[in-house]
């Protein structure tokens, strides 16, 4: 049934904006940060369910002398090599705030994410290998290019749970949106309510908009709004 649901808001490409106003009315779901946005995609829109991919940052050990603890072996997991397949699923990745002095993820990462199948990637922070990232089709956002990577500063923390994204909980399983607008996170079991309630949202304000765009007729915003109660 959600897989069903999914696929028809994929197919009508549901605005993020209608579905912010059901959350607010309802109480529910997230917005990711507005700094998180699209750095290969002019127009996109994806609908998913989350896989979350946690980061910690690396504390100094008691003896100096030692390696810090973020080598390969603590952050390769970050490549979810259990996954062969993430048709209909998100690649969420996230450290807290926005981590943007170091990648999440880079070229080679992102191509890889996409041969998996991922919807799109939605990193709470730093992406690096710009040319190969905008040669993606995959939708990949980020909130700004560097070309620093994480290893040394920072370290897988958990895969397939939860992450944090500039204050934003994702847990895996979740179901993620994102357009233009910017990106939102639903709890799955209240997709199918909330559906036909999206529809009627956007068909009232379709016919606002062609009202406004009819010039024969003299209503004005203002009655439109007050007749259908959307705005």
């Amino acid at each position: 049934m959600r897989k069903n649901i999914i696929e028809r808001i994929r197919t009508r490409e549901v605005s993020t904006s209608t579905f912010a106003d059901i959350m607010d009315s309802h109480c529910i779901g997230e917005v990711i940060s507005r700094s998180v946005s699209s750095m290969n995609t002019p127009r996109h829109y994806f609908i998913g369910e989350a896989y979350t991919v946690a980061w910690e940052r690396v504390r100094k050990t008691g003896d100096i002398s030692r390696p810090q603890p973020s080598t390969w072996s603590q952050v390769k997991d970050f490549l979810v090599p259990h996954i062969t397949s993430a048709q209909g699923l998100v690649y969420i990745a996230g450290g807290g705030p926005l981590i943007t002095e170091a990648a999440l993820a880079g070229g080679l990462s992102c191509s890889y994410f996409a041969k998996l199948g991922f919807e799109g990637v939605v990193l709470g922070g730093a992406v690096r290998d710009a040319s190969e990232v905008k040669a993606l089709t995959m939708p990949v956002l980020a909130s700004n290019f560097t070309p620093v990577d994480t290893q040394g500063s920072y370290r897988i923390k958990s895969v397939g749970e939860r992450c944090m994204i500039d204050g934003c909980s994702i847990k895996t399983g979740d179901i993620v949106i994102s357009d233009t607008n910017g990106t939102i996170i639903l709890p799955p079991d209240i997709l199918d309510e909330i559906f036909d309630l999206a529809l009627e949202i956007e068909q009232a304000e379709e016919q606002i908009l062609q009202a406004i765009r009819d010039n024969h007729d003299k209503r004005s915003l203002l009655q439109l709004v007050e007749e259908r109660n959307r705005i």
